[in-house]
């Protein structure tokens, strides 16, 4: 992951009073869907800017976050995400053009109407999420979700952000750390150990127990209709 910040178009003639101030203060954006679609345009033209961040608004030191309403589609859904400071989210503090790009896919493409013989809503779960803006789309389109990180900052924002939500779909979080395959692969992975995100499996779960947050079970990894993710790799 890229931890570079780039200036979009959106961020131009944001009022004084929509900067986050000092401290944990909750300040506010909303992002047209015509805005989106044209910042994703001008990263066509510039592919090398899909590996940077979008917003430049929580700042990377601190506590400051801030809160961003995305239009997915033409009309809605509108979804919201909780942006947190560098120092609470590392690099998933604030979402990815990756992550719009793919949100704005979902809402123009998928398909959760009932499926023959199957009960109840498709379920979801997104890898790595960071802020969410994906999982958090697939939920304002119906889709019972399952969100999970390993970093514990994420996984205390993302509880917040549960606890907040409403809807007929479900929508959860869960620590789930790809190191815990790790031993499977010893010898021929390398794992960056001076990364926050590698700190292993079992330090990951002492988190994630510390800020309220289960372990996604294993017997349900295989239970998810769809899996998106991305700026993981």
């Amino acid at each position: 992951r890229s931890a570079a910040p780039i200036r979009p178009k959106w961020r131009q003639g944001m009022a004084a009073s929509d900067e986050p101030s000092k401290g944990h203060t909750f300040g506010s954006r909303q992002v047209s869907y015509e805005q989106a679609a044209a910042f994703l345009r001008k990263c066509r033209l510039r592919p090398e800017r899909m590996r940077l961040l979008c917003s430049t608004s929580a700042v990377r030191e601190g506590g400051e976050r801030l809160a961003v309403t995305v239009e997915v589609a033409p009309g809605g859904p509108f979804v919201e995400v909780q942006e947190t400071s560098m120092a609470d989210g590392w690099t998933g503090c604030r979402f990815s053009p990756s992550a719009l790009w793919l949100s704005l896919e979902l809402a123009a493409d998928l398909d959760v109407r009932p499926r023959p013989g199957v009960l109840g809503a498709l379920r979801g779960l997104e890898l790595g999420c960071g802020v969410a803006l994906c999982g958090l789309t697939l939920h304002a389109l119906g889709v019972d979700t399952t969100l999970t990180d390993c970093l514990p900052g994420h996984l205390q924002n993302l509880r917040g952000v549960c606890e907040r939500r409403s809807g007929p779909a479900e929508l959860r979080v869960r620590c789930l750390d790809w190191q815990e395959e790790a031993a499977r692969c010893r010898g021929v992975c390398a794992v960056d150990a001076g990364s926050p995100e590698n700190s292993g499996a079992d330090a990951t779960e002492a988190s994630a127990r510390g800020v309220g947050v289960e372990r996604l079970a294993a017997a349900e990894r295989r239970s998810f209709d769809l899996v998106v993710a991305s700026d993981v790799l």
